[in-house]
């Protein structure tokens, strides 16, 4: 993605300038092409690498966008690198926690409707779509818990592979939980 941002800033720089227009273009450009080759997660360092590079300063500009393309590239590597050593991500842990408190969340909410019945139509739609921000959450950090299981774990066997299923069907257990919880307040008229 960052290759591809800076391609096409030093080809619009050289073709059509550098004017607002020219750059909102190319970042038009650049975001239809890395969504069309499922780059989406790397639009952000596409854009910044065209703002960076035509971003045109006095004296050689070839020389001026490899340097403005290092820098991004060695800002890349530096966090990858600080991630992977220092601190890396628990994505484990997180998935676990946010499954369990979404899921103690929604028990609650229902145990509260189905006790006292004095829970109103704005607070049940302020908790179900805050609970529904937390299911959108868990669908995210699974996924990169099950990216990174593909690429660490390739190797760890049966009882990796083992919770990874257990994730997955806990996060189908709380949707079910959602709508199980939706269709309650539908009956009541909520």
């Amino acid at each position: 993605a960052n290759a591809l941002g800076a391609v096409f800033a030093i080809v619009a720089t050289l073709t059509i300038g550098t004017s607002p227009i020219a750059v909102g273009f190319v970042i038009i450009i650049v975001i239809a092409l890395n969504s069309k080759l499922k780059l989406s997660d790397t639009i952000g360092v596409s854009i910044v690498t065209i703002i960076a590079i035509m971003q045109i300063p006095e004296g050689n500009y070839l020389l001026f966008a490899l340097e403005r393309f290092s820098l991004v590239i060695i800002g890349i590597f530096s966090a990858l690198l600080v991630n992977f050593l220092f601190m890396p991500p628990k994505y484990e842990a997180t998935l676990m926690s946010k499954l369990r408190t979404t899921s103690d969340e929604l028990i609650t909410l229902l145990r509260v409707f189905l006790e006292e019945e004095s829970i109103g139509e704005k607070t049940y739609n302020e908790e179900k779509k805050r609970i529904r921000k937390n299911v959108q959450n868990i669908d995210s950090i699974f996924e990169f818990y099950k990216d990174e299981f593909h690429n660490v774990f390739k190797k760890r066997g049966y009882h990796e592979a083992k919770k990874l299923v257990i994730f997955q069907s806990m996060g189908h257990v709380i949707k079910k939980e959602l709508a199980i919880l939706s269709t309650i307040f539908n009956l009541f008229g909520l």
